[in-house]
């Protein structure tokens, strides 16, 4: 810093005695010193070295020095107390450019860091600008954008606080603050609607709650440990049945053991109750003759079969378990044979809600779960194209 003072001072004093030097010379040879300053104006990005006369160096000193104290005074006024003042513009950064772009590398060694400065200070100023401009609709600040949140408020108000420029942090501190009121009423409103969203959830869930008819079956039987590929009918029934505390003391194996093997599902079991189906038609019983069997062992069971899927909630509403006919998984139905699709399942419909329409199901070939929950859409749509086959345990 010494050293770049005192390379300043020596501007300064060459400056002061070249211009004693240049009235001397001017008294003798006027025409000569202005070709001289000519040619250093039309070579001004040329080094002093590179001049070839004496005449025309010394000039050339004289022009660096005059434009180098003329550069550094011009910078001086846009700085105040060590700070660059708020009411620089662009137009004075690029004069500043200018001016120094023309100075030799030596001179400009001793004044570029005060033009960066200013420079960055400027750069800083507008961007904390731009930043209050962005609050609102347009540049005159008259409208506050309507999206402008409290993070996007303190991120501008953070920006600002970085400014030495005190003045201008105040002004544009406190332009920036008149968002506020729509920040808060913004979050009022956004408040108010998160708290109507709870009570509408809270409202949805207790309706929810509200709307379900649901049957504890005691018993659940999974046909595939027994051993009955296709028993799902002599499960269901069992598993109906306990709801009401009956046929306790039989197992899949011995109620199935009742149920005749026949060519026929209206008379007894069609086909096989252990066998794969392996693709075929389905092996499985009609509800009259499961009505009859299974009332035969003390089920209680009536058949329900045309009943709407409505009759039958209303039947898990009044505390009876329906034996109802879909298909396997839930699947869409296969190819028919004997008026049922191939992929026939029967399961118990032990649970309804009246609010959103779900159905409740234990099924016996727990491929998803033991208890099965399904829409009523899809549960109306398998019980129609399975023949609206059903029994209901009384």
């Amino acid at each position: 810093m010494a050293k770049t003072k005192t390379s300043r001072t020596a501007l300064t004093v060459l400056v002061f005695l070249a211009s004693i030097s240049i009235v001397t010379f001017v008294v003798f040879s006027s025409s000569l010193i202005h070709e001289s300053f000519q040619k250093r104006k039309a070579h001004s990005s040329l080094e002093v070295s590179e001049i070839k006369t004496p005449l025309d160096r010394l000039f050339a000193q004289i022009l660096d020095a005059y434009n180098y104290v003329s550069l550094e005074t011009l910078a001086d006024s846009y700085i105040e107390n060590g700070i660059v003042k708020e009411s620089i513009n662009a137009e004075n950064i690029a004069e500043l450019s200018e001016k120094l772009s023309k100075l030799p590398e030596s001179h400009q060694a001793l004044v570029v860091e005060k033009i960066n400065l200013i420079k960055s200070n400027f750069d800083s100023m507008e961007q904390a600008r731009n930043l209050v401009n962005s609050l609102f609709t347009s540049a005159d600040r008259n409208t506050v954008r309507p999206d402008v949140n409290r993070g996007d408020l303190n991120a501008v108000l953070a920006a600002i606080e970085t400014l030495p420029q005190e003045n201008l942090k105040n002004s544009l501190t406190e332009e920036a603050s008149r968002t506020l009121p729509t920040i808060e009423e913004a979050e009022r409103i956004a408040r108010e609607k998160a708290e109507a969203e709870r009570r509408a959830r809270e409202e949805e869930q207790r309706k929810i709650a509200a709307s379900w008819h649901r049957l504890n079956l005691p018993r659940y039987i999974n046909q595939f440990d027994a051993g009955y590929l296709n028993g799902c009918e002599a499960a269901s029934v069992l598993m109906a049945a306990s709801y009401k505390g009956r046929m306790t003391g039989h197992s899949l194996s011995s109620f199935a053991n009742t149920i005749p093997i026949t060519d026929n599902p209206n008379t007894g079991f069609y086909k096989s109750m252990t066998e794969a189906r392996n693709g075929g038609e389905a092996h499985w019983i009609a509800p009259a003759p499961l009505a009859k069997y299974a009332n035969a062992q003390g089920a209680g069971s009536v058949n329900a079969t045309g009943s709407t899927l409505d009759q039958l909630d209303a039947e898990v509403a009044n505390g009876n378990p329906v034996i109802i006919y879909l298909t396997y998984r839930y699947a869409n139905p296969l190819a028919y044979h004997n008026g049922v699709p191939d992929n026939l399942h029967v399961v118990v419909l032990a649970g309804y809600n009246s609010y959103t329409g779900q159905q409740v199901f234990y099924d016996p070939a727990p491929v998803s779960g033991t208890i099965v929950t399904l829409s009523k859409s899809r549960t109306e749509y398998l019980y129609n194209a399975s023949g609206r086959r059903a029994l209901v345990i009384k």
